[in-house]
C-alpha cells in the first residue's frame, strides 16, 4: 500500500470477531511476515482469538455500527487534512 497512492479514505479491519449461528468466527489479517509470527504480542493476540473461537475465553462481540462510523468519519478527515 505504500507504494500506491491513497483512491480514498477507507479503513481496514485487521482483526475481528463475531457470532455466526452457533459458532463464533476469529479473523486476522496478521502474520505476513516470519518475524510477526515470533512476537509475543502477536501469540498473544491469535491465543486470545482463538481462545475466544472456542468458546474459552469471554469477550465483548457485539456489532459496533456507530463505532464503525465514527472511525470512517476519522478516515475521511485525515485523509482530507493530508491532501
Amino acid at each position: 500500500m505504500e507504494k500506491t497512492e491513497l483512491k480514498r479514505p477507507y479503513q481496514v479491519p485487521i482483526a475481528w470477531v463475531r457470532g455466526e449461528g452457533q459458532g463464533r468466527v476469529f479473523y486476522s489479517s496478521l502474520g505476513h511476515r516470519d518475524d510477526v509470527w515470533q512476537s509475543d504480542d502477536f501469540q498473544e493476540h491469535l491465543a486470545g482469538g482463538i481462545g475466544w473461537a472456542l468458546g474459552n475465553l469471554e469477550a465483548e462481540a457485539t456489532p459496533n455500527p456507530e463505532r464503525q462510523a465514527d472511525e470512517a468519519e476519522l478516515a475521511r478527515k485525515a485523509y482530507e487534512s493530508s491532501r
